[in-house]
């Protein structure tokens, strides 16, 4: 340790007068005193560092905002608009020989089916209005 530089004298009279010791260990010393007592405090990252998981966690993190944000645009603005048929089936009257006859009524979509099964058209058989 050099104790000629400039400003040293200074420093030793300030330290005597506090009634501090004036240091007296060599490099070697001092290094191997700090190495011993490094591990009595705890020691914090370097600033600026990040844990090695933070890039994952912000990538997943903003990959599921993503999705949410996604998902609330598809459902609050680009789905179809529903078909409001307002279709209903008040009578109906079928002449040639059938099966069992099905109205089905969707109430989401407001559509009414008329089915009708083992429908038996023949050429006998008068086609219905309005067609030839």
């Amino acid at each position: 340790m050099k104790r000629n530089r400039k400003g040293w004298p200074e420093i030793r009279e300030q330290l005597a007068r506090r009634g501090s010791a004036v240091p007296q260990t060599d490099a070697r010393q001092f290094w191997e005193a700090f190495e011993a007592r490094r591990h009595i405090y705890p020691q914090h990252p370097p600033a600026g560092r990040a844990s090695p998981r933070a890039p994952w966690l912000w990538a997943i993190g903003s990959l599921g905002v993503t999705s949410l944000l996604a998902a609330a645009v598809w459902f609050f603005f680009l789905q179809p608009a529903p078909v409001q048929a307002h279709a209903a089936i008040h009578s109906y009257e079928i002449a040639p020989e059938h099966g069992t006859v099905m109205i089905l009524q969707d109430e989401t979509s407001r559509a009414a089916i008329l089915w009708v099964t083992n429908l038996e058209i023949s050429e006998t058989t008068p086609p219905p209005e309005g067609q030839p």
